[in-house]
């Protein structure tokens, strides 16, 4: 996020916002962590419930957030450590 701060003019992030499947960024995110050689040793595990979440958001900026996360669960705990990941909508957007 900081290379995004220092690649924009005036410090102003330009949002390219879209509907998304936030569950598949997450899906995506915690495969590529933890496939990662850095992170062998953590135990990854998402829970798939919901199936879809879907969310007004830049992709690229959304993507680069959750990885954010991901990185700092596997860099400020010890190997061994189980990482479980867990999405849950809080209400209904339709109402």
């Amino acid at each position: 996020m900081v290379q995004d701060l220092n690649e924009t003019p005036h410090g102003q992030i330009p949002l390219i916002a879209e509907e998304a499947d936030i569950m598949e960024f997450v899906r995506r995110t915690v495969a590529d962590v933890s496939c990662a050689p850095w992170a062998t040793g953590y135990l990854f595990s998402m829970d798939p419930d919901p199936d879809r979440i879907w969310v007004t958001c830049d992709p690229k900026l959304m993507t680069r957030a959750i990885r954010n996360l991901l990185v700092n669960a596997v860099v400020h705990n010890p190997e061994g450590t189980k990482i479980a990941v867990r999405i849950t909508q809080l209400h209904d957007r339709t109402t």
